[in-house]
């Protein structure tokens, strides 16, 4: 896992470099007519503990979702994303979720070609969640 942590002034929050493999590319969601975006998820292996692999989606907003359109699943890639926060009030209740916000992403190396198509059970994932 690479993580190269940097402070980007102009936007006010962190860049960070995060290689790993792209496990789903969404496709371009319009929210409104001048804004739209698209998520990238990419899979960052552990190595030492397997089981704590990680999934991080990553938001790709406006100009950076055709960003996402060389992109395969399998692709072993380096995703450049600016780290946030949000705070969210209603009701005198808060709370604070994180913001990844997709920079620049690059190619290392393409996945592989196959002529085998894989059962869309064989890509399903377990229903349930770990909390």
């Amino acid at each position: 896992m690479l993580l190269d942590v940097k402070h980007k002034l102009k936007v006010n929050c962190m860049k960070i470099d995060l290689k790993g493999v792209v496990h789903h590319v969404g496709e371009t969601q319009q929210i409104s007519e001048k804004f739209k975006k698209r998520v990238l998820v990419v899979f960052v292996e552990n190595t030492d503990k397997p089981e704590f692999s990680d999934y991080i989606p990553v938001d790709a907003v406006q100009d950076n979702v055709d960003k996402l359109d060389p992109l395969k699943v399998g692709d072993e890639v380096n995703v450049g994303i600016f780290l946030g926060g949000r705070k969210w009030e209603k009701d005198g209740t808060t709370k604070y979720f994180p913001d990844l916000k997709l920079a620049n992403v690059e190619v290392l190396s393409s996945a592989p070609q196959s002529n085998d198509a894989v059962a869309p059970s064989e890509l399903e994932e377990e229903d349930s969640l770990p909390f």
